[in-house]
């Protein structure tokens, strides 16, 4: 019975791990958009991105970060600066965002995600882009379309359910890659990159 049971663990290991290799390796494989010219335009550019995160009122508080995309499929994002303008060109002090949004006003952690982009675009001009959370993209994935166009990387956003549920999106949940959320004509569904 025992020699039963260290078998059937040894076989779960060997699929794990083969299960993470193969993540791994497809994480890295294809990390890229290319230029006409076969420029890596993802890793060989600069990023910063500007997003809300604190509301009092009608203010809002903004942080802007730093973006990396490495070519070992990582999307490093660096909090540099809090801000008071959607573009993140307003900066507030740290001491001046406490005063006005309390405790919470603080730049966040250093966030790394991982991330994988497909090989060729669509007729549009869109790449696959998929979002993996968690520890060699073992976690919860999400499935979205992206485009650069100019200095700007656009990423279609998820829908959430609860806004699906209310009718205010898609029906696409962008949650599975065959519901991969598209929807890179409408601003306010967009994570907007800016090359720096």
């Amino acid at each position: 019975m025992k020699a039963k049971h260290m078998n059937s663990k040894r076989i779960f290991l060997a699929i794990l791990t083969l299960s993470t290799f193969a993540c791994a390796k497809s994480a890295t494989s294809t990390n890229h958009i290319a230029s006409a010219g076969g420029e890596n335009m993802l890793t060989s550019s600069k990023w910063s991105h500007c997003t809300a995160v604190l509301g009092r009122g009608s203010d809002i508080l903004f942080e802007k970060r730093n973006v990396e995309f490495t070519t070992d499929g990582h999307m490093v994002m660096e909090p540099v600066s809090l801000s008071v303008d959607s573009l993140c060109n307003d900066n507030i002090t740290l001491a001046d965002a406490t005063a006005k949004f309390g405790e919470k006003a603080g730049l966040n952690g250093k966030i790394v995600l991982g991330y994988r982009v497909g090989a060729t675009a669509d007729a549009r001009g869109h790449y696959d882009f998929d979002v993996l959370y968690g520890a060699d993209g073992m976690g919860t994935n999400e499935y979205t379309k992206s485009v650069i166009e100019g200095d700007k990387l656009r990423i279609s956003k998820v829908c959430n359910f609860e806004d699906a549920d209310a009718g205010r999106c898609e029906e696409i949940n962008g949650r599975t890659p065959e519901s991969r959320a598209d929807r890179l004509d409408q601003d306010e569904n967009l994570f907007v990159f800016t090359r720096r």
